[in-house]
């Protein structure tokens, strides 16, 4: 299973994420739910990278293990509550799809479902 833990802050926007785990519907290389929460996670962090106004601290990054945290946001802060937003309704969906494969838990907000689903 890949859990995904995810805090926001105040302004509902992704503060601190740890992904870790693997999906175990399929074998490795032909796992649909590992593939989506791939292609999302690199998806975002090639956003955050290419972003000169977002600060990230890495914690770990590794197969299977990712933990990260958004220190700062200086400018296009609207670019990035979307952003943010499209990362995790993405997560949402293939944790409410595949509730065997991906649970998602947010921090302080825990349970919370953006897109009111």
């Amino acid at each position: 299973m890949i859990l995904a833990q995810v805090d926001l802050s105040a302004d509902l926007v992704v503060k601190n994420i740890t992904l870790t785990g693997h999906a175990g519907f399929s074998l490795k290389g032909s796992d649909i739910v590992c593939a989506g929460v791939t292609v999302l996670l690199r998806t975002f962090v090639s956003l955050l990278k290419a972003e000169p106004s977002v600060v990230v601290n890495w914690k770990r990054e590794s197969e299977g293990d990712v933990e990260f945290s958004v220190d700062s946001v200086a400018a296009h802060s609207d670019r990035y509550l979307g952003w943010c937003w499209f990362f995790l309704r993405g997560l949402e969906d293939l944790a409410k799809e595949f509730p065997q494969h991906v649970k998602l838990n947010y921090g302080h907000w825990k349970g919370r479902l953006l897109h009111g689903s």
